[in-house]
């Protein structure tokens, strides 16, 4: 089938097929040679969907291909959503811990008054050296 309707089949833009024919993920199962126009086939449709899988779980393309280049193991892929998970969950365990201390200090300034701003008269550049400037 034409990459148009692969892509409508597959449900991902003609754009995002040809970016992973360009990254070396999915290329066309033919290229017309006079035409110019790409051709999928049904059977690529399952490697379509692992990569929107593995790419919904957080791994980049470049990891995606090196995932997808081996002999399919799931125990590996599973080790690596394992791992992609645990990342994650640190790196909330990280925003929570921030937003706690936010919420911790401004909880305890409540109860202070506000800081005033001085105004004062601004410093010409020969003020901010030192020099006295007759005014």
């Amino acid at each position: 089938m034409k990459i148009g309707e692969f892509a409508q089949v597959a449900g991902l833009p003609i754009s995002v097929l040809r970016h992973y024919d360009l990254k070396g993920l999915l290329s066309p199962d033919y290229v017309d040679t006079f035409t110019g126009y790409r051709y999928y086939s049904a059977s690529q449709l399952e490697r379509v969907h692992k990569i929107t899988l593995l790419k919904q779980a957080g791994l980049s393309l470049k990891e995606i291909k090196d995932v997808l280049s081996k002999p399919y193991d799931s125990q590996f892929i599973l080790r690596i959503l394992n791992d992609r998970r645990t990342k994650y969950q640190s790196m909330l365990t990280a925003i929570e811990e921030a937003e706690n201390n936010i919420l911790n200090k401004s909880e305890g300034t409540q109860n202070t008054p506000p800081l005033r701003r001085r105004h004062t008269k601004p410093l010409s550049a020969f003020a901010a050296r030192g020099s006295k400037i007759a005014g």
